[in-house]
């Protein structure tokens, strides 16, 4: 033989043409694959496509990533600093007591329209809830969660009269506030009635109700007695749902007790780390069992040829080009086999996605798996069948040129 690389070519066809040849067997060898990538491409489609859908709406939500103090404490701006210097937090704005943080009653654009104990948010540059809002310009602007808006009648650009009462002296005194729609946040910004103001609003409405003059809304009282200003609370929200555990434990730490949905992201990613070692597991057994199934047919099929590739070595074929007799054949099944699970796979993801879709938003997937995921599991089914045909060839090396004289 001539050149190593004309005789391996040979070989490869003569393997070949043996696959097409024994049409039965080779289709069994080609079913088997399928019998067992296609499950496996359904049930990775099925955790990547789930647990993909439950991240993307943990992460998505921005309500998830909110830290809820429980109670009441006392911080300074020094404290408000170090948080905002955190690379975890993504914003954080103080805010008062939650009993002065409503209006008493608020009146709509026509006035025939009212809310009781609407809640007042503080609100300021990059506030989570209102990704698409324009920023409050001054003090007497709102911003009108959707509920409260509906409620009110109201819209941007109305008017809507806001009461402020206290008991002083044991008189029952208020004022009213005139304030400016800005905007109408989204359904899903803050289910509740509430409207979002600038921080000195609300302040003010604290300072009133604790008796104090608020000189800058005219609303009269005794004279300001502190100087350092002290905060009740606080609206916090984590960088990512993956930093609410962090934030959590640091304020438990100085004692504060919190909420959050923590919980449910731990439980997402326990969930995956589960599915995870669930999904190699079995993986690994169907792996184990297709090589061993591969390379018993395979072992079979030179055993079958045997007379044929021991003329091969006496007729001068290099002896490793007799290995491309089992790789060759080994190749075409992953690649039949591989690609009609690819074809099954795509087509049992579609009806599975077609039954949930009334589960699904816009965008989400009960089974799917990425182009990367494909490319890993054409790799892999290449590998495995590669490692299948090192059986059968270890046979083909030993295979004597003389068995071909002696048996013909």
């Amino acid at each position: 033989m001539s050149h190593p690389a004309n005789a391996f070519m040979l070989v490869a066809h003569m393997g070949w043409r043996a696959f097409v040849h024994e049409k039965i067997s080779s289709l069994c060898l080609i079913l088997a694959l399928i019998s067992v990538l296609g499950p496996l491409l359904v049930l990775f489609g099925l955790k990547y496509g789930l647990v993909d859908t439950l991240a993307q709406r943990l992460i998505e939500d921005v309500r998830n990533r909110e830290v809820r103090l429980i109670g009441s404490g006392r911080f300074d701006e020094a404290w408000f600093a170090n948080m905002r210097a955190r690379d975890d937090v993504a914003f954080i704005v103080p805010t008062t007591r939650s009993i002065s943080a409503s209006f008493n009653l608020v009146r709509g654009p026509e006035r025939r329209n009212s809310i009781t104990g609407l809640q007042m948010l503080a609100t300021a540059k990059d506030d989570p809830l209102l990704p698409n809002a324009p920023e409050l310009e001054n003090d007497l602007q709102v911003i009108l969660s959707a509920l409260a808006a509906k409620k009110l009648k109201a819209q941007p650009g109305d008017k809507i009269r806001a009461r402020v009462q206290r008991i002083r002296g044991g008189a029952r005194e208020g004022v009213w506030v005139d304030l400016d729609v800005l905007h109408v946040a989204g359904e899903g910004a803050f289910v509740a009635e509430a409207a979002f103001v600038q921080q000195n609003l609300l302040l003010a409405t604290e300072d009133y109700r604790d008796g104090f003059a608020v000189e800058k809304f005219g609303w009269t009282g005794h004279p300001p007695n502190f100087d350092k200003r002290l905060f009740a609370r606080f609206r916090l929200y984590a960088r990512s749902i993956y930093d609410v555990a962090a934030l959590r434990d640091d304020l438990t730490d100085q004692r504060l007790e919190v909420r959050t949905a923590a919980a449910q992201v731990e439980t997402m990613q326990a969930m995956e780390t589960r599915l995870n070692r669930v999904f190699a597991i079995i993986a690994a057994m169907g792996g184990i069992g297709f090589i061993a199934s591969l390379a018993a047919s395979l072992t079979a099929n030179v055993d079958r040829h045997r007379q044929s590739l021991s003329l091969l070595h006496l007729m001068g074929f290099p002896r490793h080009s007799i290995l491309a007799f089992p790789t060759t054949q080994s190749v075409v099944v992953a690649g039949f086999g591989g690609g009609a699970a690819l074809v099954l796979f795509f087509a049992i993801a579609g009806v599975l996605n077609r039954l949930f879709a009334d589960d699904l938003q816009a965008g989400e997937y009960i089974c799917r798996l990425e182009p990367t995921h494909i490319v890993m599991a054409s790799l892999l089914t290449a590998i495995v069948a590669l490692l299948a045909s090192l059986w059968a060839g270890g046979i083909t090396l030993n295979i004597e040129p003389t068995e071909g004289l002696r048996d013909g």
